[in-house]
């Protein structure tokens, strides 16, 4: 119950700064951000891979071991980061915490430098799946989104784009996901062409996602694994679920849906160049998301584009003139993560339940921090 609790809190306090922005709610929103910080980076992270991560750091000197051999082949650099903390924090509770660290540092890094309003960059972060779906249990991608979050607005916005393939590279180490950080290079150079010719764009961005959903829907299956590239081998484990959601297009839509209509109210002549590029990628992450929505964990790529969310939507508030309209857009957002949240935490208590055979409910989802060490271990999955 105490993360509704927060959200709450925080959805109160976003309202007022994005529709007053005062000095005062400026002020507010930065001892609550820190206060956020803390509160989260101590935090011992409860989700359905939370016993993976525990697995890893426990056997660390074997699979390093694999790696050196070549066994391992995928998230090698995840694996040597594991392997160097096992033997500098010793103890998993403490491992969490440094990951924790990281990741919360890099994401405040951002915020503080580009966000309009960090209080609702900080209600997206929680409401949004990046706390509950990806700090909380995706640990690796969790990582890697931060990395390319960071080249996303450091590099990329300034056309740095060998410095920001270095980082996508370096994050795709850690999880596969990041290599498609990758595309919006080309995107980014054309992105005044697509703004001027944006329904030849639209157009093509959809016959190419259409070709991929053939592809990886009836091609793909139909070739022998041993007959792919190793690459391609590798990628296809991405493609062998096959789950159809409705309420993830429609999530997707109503995303698309209040990102137009924010970019619509606002006044585009005080938006930066960079605000426009943000909204291509939403579009384009939509028209990707269409192509691959049979194939849940494909359609993760969507989420780490849709990081741009959390400075886009205060740039595009802070550009909006009419506090009716900021008002009306705001509360929508508010209760759309809300939701989010919801669902999402619904998700994972059923997932723990299952897991570790519990009998949790959303009211009593317990908050536990690093240093409770026997709490910790109540949910440790290795034997003695």
């Amino acid at each position: 119950m105490y993360i509704f609790v927060l959200y709450g809190v925080l959805a109160l306090f976003a309202a007022a700064d994005i529709i007053r922005h005062s000095r005062v709610t400026k002020s507010a929103g930065i001892l609550i951000c820190i206060a956020l910080l803390v509160f989260f980076a101590v935090r011992f992270n409860l989700g359905p891979d939370t016993g993976q991560y525990e697995l890893m750091f426990t056997y660390a000197d074997d699979i390093i071991e694999m790696v050196k051999s070549l066994e391992v082949k995928r998230n090698q650099l995840f694996i040597i980061i594991t392997w160097g903390l096992r033997h500098l924090v010793k103890t998993y509770p403490m491992y969490v915490l440094v990951l924790n660290c990281v990741s919360l540092l890099i994401f405040a890094a951002v915020v503080r430098k580009y966000s309009k309003s960090y209080l609702l960059s900080a209600l997206i972060f929680v409401g949004g799946g990046l706390l509950e779906v990806y700090y909380s249990s995706g640990v690796r991608q969790c990582l890697a989104m931060m990395i390319f979050f960071y080249a996303f607005y450091n590099h990329l916005r300034r056309k740095e784009y060998f410095w920001y393939a270095v980082f996508c590279l370096l994050a795709a180490l850690i999880h596969d996901t990041a290599l498609f950080g990758l595309p919006l290079i080309p995107l980014h150079i054309f992105r005044h062409s697509i703004m001027k010719h944006k329904y030849i764009w639209a157009g093509c961005a959809c016959a190419a996602a259409a070709a991929c959903f053939i592809v990886v829907g009836r091609i793909l299956p139909g070739v022998p694994e041993e007959a792919m590239p190793a690459f391609l081998r590798h990628f296809s484990i991405y493609f062998q679920q096959q789950s159809f959601s409705i309420m993830g297009i429609g999530m997707q839509g109503v995303f698309l849906l209040m990102t137009g209509i924010l970019y619509w109210w606002a006044d585009r002549s005080k938006l930066k160049d960079f605000d426009h590029f943000q909204v291509i990628v939403i579009v384009f992450g939509f028209i990707f998301y269409m192509a691959v929505c049979m194939y849940p964990q494909a359609s993760r790529i969507t989420d780490m584009w849709q990081m741009v969310f959390v400075i886009l939507l205060p740039a595009l508030f802070d550009a909006i003139e009419d506090w009716r309209k900021k008002a009306v857009g705001v509360l929508a957002v508010i209760l759309l993560h809300g939701y989010l949240l919801y669902a999402d935490m619904s998700f994972k208590i059923s997932r723990l339940n299952k897991f570790y055979d519990a009998d949790m409910t959303l009211a009593d989802y317990p908050y536990i921090t690093v240093f409770e060490t026997e709490k910790c271990e109540a949910w440790s999955v290795v034997e003695e």
